[in-house]
């Protein structure tokens, strides 16, 4: 099972002395309880936004417990998989994964990006299971409804830190933001003053290690910065994910980031230079970025 920060929450039934019994029994019921207020499933709202997947269930021969699984990640609505160039476009596939130096679609991203996985990738999201394998939907979700191109922007801005370099996985760095939009159903947004703090928070090029959960309320940051004004009222294809009023919204946040915040965050010498990106060009590897005048870092 796959987890950024240890969770057990235990059932336990030994053969022990009565007094040893009662002493487990307490220990693992104050153990259960703290865990259970760092770790609050929030209730199953939809298919995308911050997700997790619920909790298993292990039995021996002496005992009972559930492995509550705390990793908690980004989902889409839409795959950028085997999508029509124009729906490619919409879905934001055609964006940048700045830590790999590709568009969303040239990593072969499904619908989730994950960061910290026990084994997983260090130096950028992790975008599926292996190279053949893509990860199971979330079992519970907290929605943020804004199209599936602010998502995957949100993301693309979050890929020009989460990369190895400036935000380094680390699970203990769970302890820092148990608190945050992973641990509920709906986060509200904080006062004017205090998102924009938390924006530069953000993109700090002071190196930072970073939980799962760290990740995902940096991203629920940008959407309270800037991208919340795409809220859609209506999930839907056409209403919110193929609507252009609320697609051009999302480019106009993503236009704000390249116009302000990754200028500062490329002269750090932390990011692969992304010649022509207002063009919409893509390029294949860093040979071909160093070609441009580009480098890498």
């Amino acid at each position: 099972a796959s987890r950024c920060a240890p969770r057990l929450s235990f059932v336990v039934s030994i053969r022990l002395s009565a007094s040893l019994r009662f002493s487990v029994i307490m220990g693992s019921t104050v153990f259960a309880v703290i865990a259970s207020l760092a770790v609050a499933f929030p209730r199953l709202l939809s298919s995308a936004g911050i997700c997790k997947w619920t909790s298993e269930k292990v039995d021996s021969s002496s005992s009972s417990f559930h492995i509550g699984n705390p990793h908690t990640f980004i989902q889409t609505d839409h795959s950028c998989l085997k999508q029509t160039m124009e729906n490619a476009e919409a879905f934001g596939c055609n964006l940048k994964d700045y830590a790999r130096g590709r568009t969303w679609r040239g990593s072969s991203m499904h619908n989730q990006a994950h960061w910290n996985l026990i084994g997983g990738d260090k130096n950028s999201f992790q975008l599926k299971k292996n190279m053949e394998v893509f990860f199971a939907n979330g079992d519970t979700c907290a929605k943020y409804n804004v199209p599936d191109y602010c998502a995957r922007a949100m993301l693309s801005e979050l890929s020009t830190v989460y990369n190895g370099r400036l935000r380094t996985p680390s699970t203990m760095a769970f302890f820092k933001d148990w608190s945050g939009a992973g641990a509920q159903e709906l986060k509200p947004c904080g006062t004017q003053s205090e998102e924009t703090a938390n924006h530069k928070k953000v993109f700090s090029t002071t190196p930072e290690g970073k939980s799962c959960w760290g990740m995902v309320n940096d991203w629920h940051h940008l959407l309270c910065s800037g991208y919340g004004k795409c809220i859609c009222e209506d999930n839907t294809l056409n209403q919110c994910h193929k609507n252009h009023e609320k697609i051009q919204c999302c480019k106009q946040r993503f236009q704000e980031f390249l116009n302000l915040t990754y200028t500062n965050v490329r002269s750090a010498s932390f990011l692969l230079e992304v010649g022509r990106y207002k063009k919409g060009r893509s390029f294949k590897n860093c040979q071909e970025l160093r070609g441009l005048g580009g480098r890498s870092a």
